[in-house]
């Protein structure tokens, strides 16, 4: 089986997807990428035996249009030439490109499985979700991590609910939160330099403007109740990822004038620094606009945190599931809610308990990745035999 995976070579999702395909039972698998971001690091041998992409040039970072349209050409070919020589193509993302291939992937008699990450399809404009509707409506399967989501966006463009399917992406960290957890709060923290002796606070995971970290602080820092606990706390600040530069420079400036002591990450954490914040930390906030299943707060109800999140955002499938977090019906009333917590930190961290198995349950790569082999399983995405 021959396999081409459209989406970016840095996303770990996608890289860890590809290695447990190739340690499953598929048989004679090819897994190939075509990558549609700049990488980061070095082509992954071990996760892909072929990536593709298109040349990346500095000016990109300038003028982002032109990157655009210059990934849509090399993409456009791409396909054209090689796209029938693939049992099956999956794309994981759904990038404004895509709407300029539906008559080619109708000529081709091609029909790909479409993997929904949420902010591609929901944190869009109205013009960009019309323009893609032609190109969804000729899909073969859809899938989604989250029902919720499934439905609101089947309704939306039309899709046939049938031809959606539930399929998770494993979290590979949570194998090494499980490994690290006996070595103890104190001596993760002192290995990335968080301070042993105080509550810690994180908050989101990310520098996009969807975390609403503008909002937080303003909060956190007009309540007066929380100044109580000045002296107890310290919060922390993954800035270590996103694409939106100029918002990164606002919150560091921000900061600059939070009254409550903080750690700030710039810049990349390898996998074991993540896992260790995640074990360091005793309080996650994680108040997204939108969001389909977040992996980073999933990290951190594994590791035992108390997580406290937006009841705007479509978490049913956790409480289904009986997981512990909290819920708000607004950013403002985040500092409240956090007093709460601190005056209660004990038990409610003792609801949180239970929480690492049903998170273990739901999202380790040996409980999901079956789900996405039998996607595989329901026969090839063109009507030709791969030649």
């Amino acid at each position: 089986m021959r396999i081409l995976l459209i989406g970016d070579l840095n996303s770990r999702f996608i890289r860890d997807y590809a290695l447990h395909l190739k340690s499953s039972k598929l048989t004679n698998l090819q897994t190939d990428l075509f990558a549609t971001m700049t990488p980061f690091d070095p082509i992954h041998k071990k996760c892909f035996d072929n990536v593709y992409t298109y040349p990346h040039l500095k000016l990109y970072k300038y003028v982002q249009q032109f990157r655009v349209l210059i990934r849509l050409v090399y993409l456009f070919f791409f396909i054209l030439l090689k796209g029938r020589k693939y049992s099956c193509i999956h794309i994981q993302y759904v990038l404004i490109d895509f709407f300029a291939f539906s008559l080619l992937f109708r000529i081709m008699r091609i029909q790909p499985i479409v993997t929904v990450f949420g902010s591609d399809l929901v944190k869009i404009s109205g013009t960009r979700k019309r323009l893609l509707r032609g190109f969804l409506r000729n899909i073969k399967l859809i899938t989604f991590a989250n029902p919720e989501l499934r439905d609101e966006i089947c309704t939306f463009y039309g899709i046939d609910p049938g031809l959606s399917r539930i399929c998770r992406f494993g979290l590979s960290p949570l194998d090494l939160i499980k490994t690290l957890r006996p070595q103890g709060q104190e001596a993760l923290r002192t290995d990335i330099g968080l301070p042993e002796d105080k509550i810690i606070i994180c908050v989101g995971n990310n520098f996009n403007s969807n975390q609403q970290h503008l909002e937080i602080l303003s909060a956190l820092a007009g309540n007066q109740a929380l100044q109580i606990f000045s002296d107890k706390l310290h919060f922390v600040f993954p800035l270590t990822y996103g694409n939106e530069i100029k918002y990164k420079e606002v919150i560091m400036e921000t900061l600059r004038h939070f009254p409550f002591s903080h750690t700030i990450y710039p810049e990349y954490l390898d996998e074991r620094a993540n896992a260790c914040l995640r074990l360091s930390c005793d309080i996650m906030i994680q108040l997204q606009k939108k969001d389909q299943l977040s992996g980073a707060m999933q990290e951190h109800l594994f590791a035992g945190n108390i997580v406290i999140t937006g009841g705007w955002l479509p978490y049913k499938v956790f409480r289904d599931r009986g997981i512990y977090f909290r819920e708000i019906r607004g950013v403002t009333e985040i500092g409240d809610d956090l007093v709460f917590c601190l005056n209660n930190l004990t038990s409610e961290k003792q609801k949180c308990s239970e929480n690492s198995d049903q998170i273990y349950s739901m999202s380790g790569w040996g409980n999901t990745i079956s789900d996405w082999i039998e996607l595989y399983d329901e026969g090839p995405v063109n009507n030709l035999s791969p030649q």
